[in-house]
């Protein structure tokens, strides 16, 4: 669409500060939500996320699972590698008043010393325009008037075969390299594949698009978006891009694909309206998810040291014809 102004690859850091330095009134608002897999041995699942508000950065992973054959919790290299990079993030800061997402995932792949490897999306707002480093299949969508104007490309060597940050895998040097022009309103859904895996384009673009028209936070949009995700990646009548994927390459699959699930959210506002301020604020760290123990069936929920949130706890009625139109079950099925 002509809406999206995409720079493609930025050759030279000169080049990057420049656009990067923009003037620009515009702010992002960003949240998330995650919900690990239930693995009562690995609580805190493969995925992690950062989000460094005041530099307007935020940043994604995927520990690849298959390190659990040899032994080894690749979860636990995302996570190093994202609070890497966010000390990173805050250093590029203070000493260059900008944050270049290559030289940040460099310094946080330098610094991690675990065993493992993991995709990674660094994404940050510099001026008018997102900038992003990406490695494999974690990734992000904009969201301009209710349609998604822009995606971030996957890295893979084949089928479910993504790039990964590793001792014994790729280096930053693969990452991919991009800046897009935002304007205020913009929507940005950034996640790991148990996200993109799960739900098709138009079911997100539905999902924002209600989540506007309640006027709910950041927060809680992606926590919905989530939910949705989850139901889907349990539901085996679902039709997901991951079965389509699949099917294309030459594999018999049905229904979601069950997997961790990073959700952020952030929204492009302008510094001229008062900025929204959230009540609490995760880190990988500050959470882990359980069961609990007196429900009628596996329900994960997050604790905070000031709250504590179901994942079921709150209504929201997803019903709609566009997107009942693209799965096989109501979507009140999953919901309620």
């Amino acid at each position: 669409m002509d809406l999206m102004e995409c720079l493609g690859a930025l050759s030279t850091l000169s080049d990057q500060e420049t656009v990067s330095r923009t003037e620009s009134n515009l702010k992002m608002i960003p949240a998330s939500f995650y919900i690990p897999k239930n693995k009562p041995l690995k609580p805190l699942g493969d995925d992690a996320h950062f989000i460094c508000e005041p530099e307007q950065t935020i940043g994604v992973a995927d520990g690849v699972g298959s390190w659990s054959k040899k032994g080894i919790d690749a979860g636990i290299y995302a996570r190093e590698l994202m609070s890497n990079a966010a000390d990173s993030v805050r250093d590029e800061m203070k000493k260059y008043g900008v944050v270049i997402p290559k030289r940040v995932l460099s310094k946080a792949f330098l610094n991690t010393k675990a065993e493992g490897s993991s995709t990674a999306c660094i994404i940050t707002l510099q001026g008018e325009f997102l900038h992003c480093a990406n490695v494999g299949d974690s990734k992000f969508v904009l969201i301009r008037e209710n349609k998604i104007v822009f995606r971030s490309p996957v890295q893979q060597t084949k089928f479910n075969c993504p790039y990964q940050l590793g001792k014994m895998s790729n280096t930053p040097n693969v990452a991919e390299e991009f800046a897009c022009k935002v304007q205020e309103g913009d929507v940005i859904i950034a996640g790991t594949d148990g996200l993109f895996d799960n739900v098709d384009e138009k079911e997100l673009e539905t999902l924002v698009f209600m989540g506007l028209q309640e006027d709910i936070k950041p927060e809680l949009l992606a926590k919905k978006i989530a939910m949705y995700a989850h139901a889907q990646a349990k539901d085996p009548r679902a039709c997901t891009p991951f079965q389509r994927e699949s099917i294309r390459a030459g594999f018999q699959r049905f229904g979601g694909k069950y997997d961790d699930i990073t959700v952020v959210v952030a929204l492009i506002m302008s510094t001229s309206i008062a900025p929204w301020i959230p009540v609490w604020e995760t880190t990988p760290a500050e959470f882990c998810g359980e069961t609990l123990v007196d429900s009628p069936g596996p329900r994960f929920y997050f604790t905070h040291p000031l709250v504590m949130l179901s994942l079921y706890d709150l209504p929201f009625s997803l019903e709609s014809p566009d997107l009942v139109s693209q799965s096989r079950c109501p979507l009140n099925d999953y919901i309620n």
